[in-house]
């Protein structure tokens, strides 16, 4: 019950593969575009508490890993791990700087099928319901919609490959999109984002929830429409979603089939293709202990009532996204068992580039990082978060300690990732307007964009923030939006 891929396979042909011989990954990313050393080098993961939990790299019982040697060995050689073998606790998620990962071995089960519901309701019970919707569904997610007071609770649960049903999941955001769509549609953004008319976008945004749960959110019953809740799928089919990525002429997973070609209107890309001008947003993914996560929700809730129109722009990209972790015993994995706090907003493509908004976002982010101990996922996030984070992960020593076993020179390593690892010089970038862009913590004014009127100044709630904020803001918005 194990499979050994080579580490750039892409996951979707992976999925496709065991489910061809009846078997299953059970957890596995979003999107599955990725390769397989990403996935568990990233520390990338679905979302549970039950058996091994939600992260990939915990399903991890082999990897082979091409290190350096010395002139008598070739320069090279190769290291095989086991679940028998300690190293194998960094190895699983390790950054990519032990080693040019070879092939990974995963635990396998037999094909199983994934019912899934999705129920909107009030956020009145949203901190307290964390701890018995993890023990009551086995891959359950939650979405809080903070601009109107929302939430919606992914229920899914596993059920006997024989349950009828043939469904699917095709996320809007990772089918093929045409270039022009995707250059039109970040033109849209930009002009709603410069008129800042964050009444009519909150307002917009609850129908656009209702609506989205109403059509599916990208769930079909039978692989090509929906007609409603519960969707029954085999596994490899209802977690992870794609299409984007495929070249269609010739229906190969290609990481980037366009590269190198001219693009032309009416060809098919990833909609944050870097060729193009589409989309272009920050993504905060920040673990905390699932044991604070209620006393982290009340406080982004006071947050959120400073300013409910603050974040509109969060609620339009799916919410405030909650996952479940489970503790795990690889060195720069958590501790114990966790939430993943997860978010996507809007981002300028010009450096220093306030947002009307950022302050917000900037107050809970450096607030789940400094008062709940959060670890920034290992794949996502901007650059200041990573600041002192692998102190806070399982065993940061032992993990340096294999490093330097398996590449002493650091010819795997980098200045971005020593200072990720707190053996450089740090990862903070210290220049005029570096807070706007999350590559340092503001300290002072210049930080921010002072001729533009955005200073440096502590957090509404979490004092100890340090957030760029318009000074002599008009009020009038936020008073308007509460009434």
């Amino acid at each position: 019950m194990t499979v050994t891929v080579d580490a750039g396979v892409q996951l979707r042909k992976l999925l496709n593969t065991l489910a061809a011989n009846g078997l299953a990954l059970p957890h596995t990313t979003d999107w599955d575009g990725l390769s397989m050393a990403e996935v568990i080098s990233t520390a990338a993961h679905g979302s549970s508490l039950w058996r091994k939990g939600g992260g990939i790299h915990d399903h991890v019982v082999g990897i082979s890993i091409v290190i350096p040697a010395p002139a008598e060995q070739g320069y090279a050689k190769l290291i095989l791990l086991t679940e028998k073998d300690e190293e194998i606790r960094a190895a699983r998620v390790s950054l990519g700087v032990l080693g040019a990962i070879s092939q990974v071995t995963f635990a396998v089960e037999k094909m199983f099928k994934r019912s899934i519901s999705l129920k909107l309701k009030n956020e009145s019970d949203l901190e307290n319901s964390f701890v018995k919707f993890a023990e009551s569904h086995e891959f359950g997610e939650m979405y809080w919609y903070p601009s109107f007071y929302g939430m919606l609770q992914s229920i899914q649960d596993r059920l006997p490959v024989e349950s009828p049903g043939n469904g699917k999941r095709s996320e809007i955001d990772f089918r093929p999109a045409t270039v022009q769509s995707v250059v039109q549609n970040r033109v849209v953004e930009e002009l709603n984002d410069e008129k800042i008319n964050a009444i009519n976008l909150c307002k917009s945004v609850k129908t656009q929830v209702e609506q989205g749960v109403k059509e599916g959110n990208g769930y079909l019953n039978d692989g090509r429409s929906f007609y409603g809740f519960p969707v029954i799928g085999y596994n490899h089919l209802m977690q992870s979603s794609s299409g984007c990525q495929i070249d269609p002429r010739s229906e190969e997973h290609g990481m980037c089939p366009w590269e190198g070609k001219e693009l032309k209107s009416n060809d098919t890309i990833c909609g944050w293709d870097t060729q193009v001008k589409g989309n272009f947003y920050y993504h905060t993914s920040i673990v905390i202990p699932l044991s604070r996560i209620a006393e982290a929700i009340k406080d982004m809730k006071q947050i959120r009532d400073t300013d409910p129109t603050a974040l509109c722009t969060i609620d339009s990209n799916l919410g405030v996204q909650f996952r479940y972790f489970k503790k795990s015993n690889d060195y720069l994995s958590h501790k114990e068992d966790s939430v993943v706090v997860e978010f996507i907003y809007f981002r300028y493509r010009e450096l220093g580039t306030p947002r009307w908004n950022g302050h917000a976002m900037d107050e809970i982010e450096q607030m789940l990082l400094q008062k709940y101990g959060g670890v920034p996922h290992w794949g996502k996030n901007r650059v200041y978060t990573f600041e002192g984070a692998a102190k806070r992960t399982v065993n940061l020593g032992k993990f340096l300690k294999v490093k330097k076993q398996f590449d002493p020179e650091g010819y795997f390593s980098s200045e971005w990732s020593d200072g990720v690892l707190g053996i450089g010089k740090g990862v903070e970038v210290w220049q005029d307007g570096c807070a706007l862009d999350g590559l340092c913590v503001c300290k002072e004014d210049r930080h921010c964009a002072p001729e533009k009127g955005f200073v440096c100044r502590a957090g509404n709630i979490w004092k100890k923030a340090r957030v760029c904020t318009k000074v002599n803001a008009d009020l009038s918005i936020i008073a308007k939006f509460s009434k």
